[in-house]
C-alpha cells in the first residue's frame, strides 16, 4: 500500500502470476486500475511486492517486486524495481536476475550511504545476495553472504536494528527444523536518539525521518490523525 497518485489517499498494488498492478483509491474505498508492469516473461507460482519505498527520493511512491517458483532447483528469480510518476503508474527502472529460488527480500539502506539497497534470500542455496542502490532506481551487485548449512530451505527475511547501533540487521528463517539466523550489520555504529516522536494531524501525515548525519531512517510513512503506525484508512473517514 502507498499513495501512488499523491492525493493523500492510500492506494494498493497487487501481484499475480507475471504482473504487478496499481489500483488507485477514490477515497470511498473504490479502486481503479491505473498502471501495471510485467514481472517476468513466463508463469510463476510466487510473487511478492514492497511498496511505500522511494528509490530515487523524488517524493513519489515506487515498488520493488520479486517473482519466481517455490519448487525446483536452479530456477531464475527476477527482482524488478519500478519508479512511480505520482500519477498512479509505475515504470521499470532495473531488473535483477538471481539463479535459485529467491522468495523474499528487503529494501533498506544496508551500507548507510542514503540510498536504498535490495537484499535477497535464496531458499535453496541459503545465501543473502545484496545489491546496492544508487538513488536512481538502478542496482549493482555488491556481495553474496553464505548463511551456512541447515536442515531446510530459507524462506523468510526481515530487517531491523537488532543491536541498537543505527544499522539495519537481518533476520532469516525457514521451514521446520531451521534455526533463526541473525545477520548483524558490521558497519560503523551511528548515533541513536532515544527520544520518542508523536505526530498529530487533521489529515494524512507524510514523514521523512533522518538521523543527525542526514541518513534516511524511514521514508513514505503515512498515518491518519490519532492512529497507530501502520493503520490504513481506505475511505478517508478517520
Amino acid at each position: 500500500m502507498a499513495d501512488f497518485n499523491n492525493d493523500y489517499i492510500d492506494d494498493i498494488v497487487v501481484t499475480r502470476n507475471d504482473s504487478a498492478v496499481v489500483y488507485t483509491n477514490n477515497g470511498s474505498g473504490v479502486f481503479t486500475r491505473t498502471g501495471g508492469i510485467q514481472l517476468r516473461p513466463f508463469v510463476t507460482d510466487f510473487t511478492r511486492v514492497r511498496s511505500s519505498v522511494d528509490l530515487n527520493q523524488d517524493g513519489k511512491a515506487d515498488i520493488v517486486t520479486i517473482a519466481g517458483n517455490s519448487t525446483g532447483a536452479n530456477d531464475t528469480t527476477i527482482v524488478t524495481a519500478a519508479l512511480g510518476n505520482g500519477l498512479g503508474t509505475v515504470t521499470p527502472s532495473d531488473t535483477i536476475r538471481i539463479t535459485g529460488r529467491g522468495l523474499n527480500f528487503t529494501v533498506s539502506d544496508i551500507d548507510l550511504d542514503n540510498d536504498l539497497d535490495i537484499t535477497i534470500i535464496t531458499a535453496d542455496t541459503r545465501d543473502l545476495v545484496i545489491y546496492r542502490g544508487d538513488n536512481t532506481g538502478t542496482f549493482t551487485f555488491e556481495t553474496t553472504i553464505d548463511l551456512g548449512t541447515g536442515s531446510g530451505a530459507l524462506y523468510g527475511l526481515s530487517g531491523g536494528d537488532l543491536d541498537r547501533n543505527g544499522n539495519i540487521d537481518l533476520v532469516a528463517g525457514g521451514t521446520g527444523g531451521n534455526s533463526i539466523i541473525l545477520a548483524i550489520n558490521q558497519a560503523a555504529a551511528g548515533a541513536i536518539l532515544p527520544e520518542e516522536m508523536v505526530v498529530t494531524a487533521f489529515d494524512n501525515a507524510f514523514l521523512s525521518i533522518v538521523d543527525p548525519n542526514g541518513l534516511i531512517v524511514s521514508d513514505n510513512l503515512q498515518s491518519i490523525a490519532g492512529s497507530d503506525y501502520g493503520r490504513v484508512d481506505f475511505n478517508v473517514n478517520g
